[in-house]
């Protein structure tokens, strides 16, 4: 079982941003994508027991790591989480994943350590999946206006790509317009811990 100190520190003020744009009173069917260890989903179970959440992702250990959290909590509200590559096509995600059949969509810290294709194909998908007025919530540190800032971010952008090119930090800009040709608009942004952002998008 995996243990992420930084999902371990951000998963409550997260949630605490959600619980604005989610009821936690209401039904609904949620998808995360790359869940990683599996600390996330565990934490938004609790926060939030009426969601169905699906965990997903596209590394075999993160796989088998939210399998065990998933044995050791044993939460309710958690279906067994399933390989998803959002670069694909939305038709190869998942049988849960039909055209909007989504409440919420929620990718933390994905976007600047993957292509651009997956942030393509998280945005195409998204506009596929959710349902009318469902929201996508991405987390993690962007470029705003073609600048990054502070300086930590700037290093981490250039150690991002010296690790692979096709990584580093995304222009809000650009997802703004990307999301806006999938039938999405940003609604808000958030200033999180750590220069981390939270982007808000919703189905219109």
């Amino acid at each position: 079982m995996l243990k992420a100190p930084a999902a371990e520190r951000n998963k409550d003020v997260i949630a605490q941003v959600l619980h604005q744009y989610v009821d936690p009173l209401k039904s609904g069917f949620a998808l995360e994508v790359g869940s990683g260890t599996g600390q996330h989903i565990i934490h938004f179970a609790s926060r939030f027991p009426n969601i169905t959440w699906l965990p997903s992702d596209i590394d075999e250990p993160s796989v088998t790591s939210i399998n065990s959290y998933l044995q050791l909590y044993q939460p309710k509200n958690v279906l067994q989480p399933v390989y998803v590559d959002v670069a694909r096509p939305v038709d190869h995600w998942s049988p849960h994943l039909i055209p909007q059949s989504c409440d919420l969509i929620i990718c933390i810290n994905v976007i600047h350590i993957s292509s651009l294709s997956v942030t393509q194909g998280l945005l195409e998908g998204a506009g596929a999946v959710l349902k009318r007025t469902g929201v996508l919530v991405t987390y993690g540190p962007y470029m705003i206006n073609g600048v990054i800032s502070p300086e930590s971010n700037v290093e981490f952008d250039r150690q991002l790509k010296s690790r692979d090119p096709e990584w580093g930090l995304r222009d809000v800009d650009y997802l703004s317009n990307l999301a806006s040709d999938n039938g999405i608009k940003l609604e808000a942004m958030h200033d999180m811990p750590a220069n981390n952002k939270m982007l808000i998008f919703r189905k219109v």
